[in-house]
């Protein structure tokens, strides 16, 4: 800053001195009042010190220089008050000051014949003023004419320096707290953002989705638009597979922009070396050959768009590059920074794991879908040629009961194929129900039945097949009614009773119970098995997921029964858990809603 003032020069007597007989201390004060004025702002502030100064010490001219902290060999002049000749100019003072160091390092002294020639006054004092532990700047105090300045000058003018040196420190700290500040709130919002943009990044696996939501998050926030160029599987570069503009109807200029070659050169804002490369790409102002393209259909497009910085980060996840994001302003708004960069690259970390994510989903869903429609191909297939090996089976053991001597081995033969062939049907079955699981055409047909009758009835079916194992029942002597799929509900209770027999390969009893617990009834199986380990219980209802002691057992299974029955219980209402120590046994519990009684 500059501050001039011309006025009549004030004749003085040689000592200089104005202030003889008034109070100095009361200048001292005018001086510190001046200096910490609110209302008034720092150029006002300075002008009005160095004005009082000539209270003190008779002058011609002042000037107050400040040493920005660290570059304390460049003066900046902060203001200048000139009663007499031309004002000092901030180049010809720093001359000064390159010629007092050279001076000085020969030996010297301040006052020398060639130092004064370089300044328009005879006499001269330079106070510096010292502050933080270092040279914060320069107080400077003239006279054109050839008066000297004595000890008391020079006491009175270090006084004022360091009055003058206290306020600078005080505006450095008060400006470095503020500007701490400012970094910490924009600190908060970039970290706000970025929550913001990773919690909506993962709220969807879809890739189309994904792809989108990845542009859109960062515009209008951070950049005026926005595009995503990615990498195909052949290894070509897909330019500007998404493009979202603040006017959405700017994103065909853009993608019209993109793909415009200039002669001999990629087009512009190409991300091809950044994927190429993995390193990114700041440009913080239009390129000359942008400003004026010699291709008028790119120039209109410029023009309209009017592009002046952008950064291209590329898209790396396991040291793969999927593509590459560009984020650019426009005109209307600020250039990229270095801190801009950082916050690029995060973004751009953060949407390449959210895209590789929803591929990877993507990848995954399309191996499911191919693996249901094999599981659902295959099963129907066996379906035609089990039933009839299950028909001659039949045929066999018929005619085997016929004849008078039947042959033993015979007849195990046909029981073992027959035992075979309905273990063989289950097993589709179930394979059919886990691709439904996937397919949601899981059907249930809801009715009143008494689910104590179904309950009844398969343990007394199944109690005379087995040799080692203990079924034991408690159910009501009433009917327990409930709105079920009696199909579906008599698969959960096969279900869970044959996993409780095959879990007990040492046998075992094995207690079903069924009891009413206000509105809703629990179907409790337990058996006193292998068990599953604590840290396994919550995978127990996944598909195909079989826990470890059972295969160390070499107990046979494909994992799908327990997802199955999960899937029936929930279409009803209900809900499953399991209570299991390994070694001593496992109880499932089933809870379905009962009618309400009429």
């Amino acid at each position: 800053m500059r501050l001039i003032t011309k006025e009549p020069a004030v004749d003085a007597p040689d000592s200089g001195r104005l202030l003889s007989a008034k109070p100095i201390a009361r200048t001292f004060a005018d001086i510190a009042h001046a200096l910490a004025e609110p209302t008034v702002g720092t150029e006002l502030q300075l002008r009005q010190a160095l004005e009082l100064l000539r209270r003190l010490v008779a002058h011609d001219r002042c000037a107050l220089l400040e040493a920005l902290p660290g570059r304390s060999q460049r003066l900046t002049l902060l203001s200048e008050l000139c009663f007499e000749g031309q004002p000092v100019l901030e180049q010809r003072m720093n001359r000064w000051l390159q010629l007092l160091r050279e001076h000085a390092a020969a030996g010297g002294g301040p006052n020398g014949p060639e130092l004064r020639g370089s300044l328009p006054c005879r006499e001269y004092v330079t106070i510096p003023l010292v502050g933080l532990d270092q040279v914060i700047g320069l107080l400077f105090v003239g006279r054109v004419a050839p008066a000297a300045f004595d000890e008391e000058d020079l006491s009175l003018v270090s006084v004022v320096a360091a009055q003058l040196a206290a306020h600078l420190v005080a505006r450095w700290l008060w400006e470095e707290a503020a500007q701490r500040t400012r970094d910490l709130e924009a600190s908060q919002r970039r970290l706000a953002f970025l929550t913001e943009v990773g919690a909506l990044l993962v709220s969807s696996l879809d890739y189309e989705t994904t792809l989108q939501r990845v542009a859109q998050l960062t515009v209008p926030q951070f950049a005026d638009w926005c595009t995503v160029d990615l990498v195909a599987e052949d290894g070509t570069i897909q330019s500007a597979a998404v493009i979202v503009h603040a006017g959405p109807e700017k994103e065909a200029l853009v993608r019209e922009m993109l793909h415009r070659s200039l002669p001999g050169e990629d087009p512009p804002m190409s991300a091809a070396q950044v994927i190429a490369t993995g390193k990114p790409i700041v440009v913080t102002q239009l390129p000359e050959a942008l400003r004026t393209p010699r291709n008028a259909e790119l120039a209109a497009l410029i023009r309209r768009l009017a592009p002046t910085s952008w950064i291209i980060a590329s898209l790396l996840v396991r040291g793969q590059i999927l593509g590459a994001l560009t984020f650019a302003r426009s005109e209307w708004n600020s250039p990229y920074s270095a801190d801009d960069l950082t916050l690029a690259e995060e973004l751009a970390r953060r949407a390449a794991m959210a895209i590789e994510n929803a591929r990877l989903y993507q990848g995954a869903q399309g191996a499911i879908r191919l693996r249901d429609r094999f599981l659902s191909i295959a099963s129907h297939e066996l379906k035609t040629p089990l039933t009839t090996i299950q028909g001659y089976a039949d045929l066999l053991a018929r005619r085997e009961g016929r004849q008078e001597t039947a042959d033993p081995r015979q007849q195990r033969a046909i029981e073992m194929i027959q035992a075979e062939a309905v273990r063989l049907q289950n097993l589709i079955d179930l394979l059919l129900d886990g691709s439904r699981l996937h397919t949601d055409q899981l059907q249930i047909e809801p009715a009143p039945m008494d689910l104590a009758a179904l309950v009844r009835r398969y343990v007394e079916q199944v109690r005379p097949t087995l040799e080692h194992h203990i079924l034991t029942q408690a159910l009501p002597a009433e009917p327990v009614l409930v709105a079920g799929d009696q199909i579906r509900l008599e698969q959960v209770v096969q279900n869970l009773i044959s996993n409780a027999i095959k879990y007990s390969p040492d046998g075992g009893p094995i207690t079903v119970r069924l009891e009413r617990q206000s509105r809703i009834v629990a179907l409790m199986v337990s058996d006193r098995g292998i068990g599953v380990p604590a840290e396994k219980l919550s995978s127990l209802f996944q598909p195909f997921y079989r826990a470890d002691n059972a295969r160390a057992r070499h107990i046979h299974g494909v994992g799908l029964g327990l997802a199955v029955v999960k899937e029936i219980v929930t279409r009803h209402g209900g809900t499953i858990a399991v209570e299991s120590r390994e070694g001593e046994g496992t109880t499932f519990t089933v809870f379905l809603p009962l009618l309400p009684e009429t």
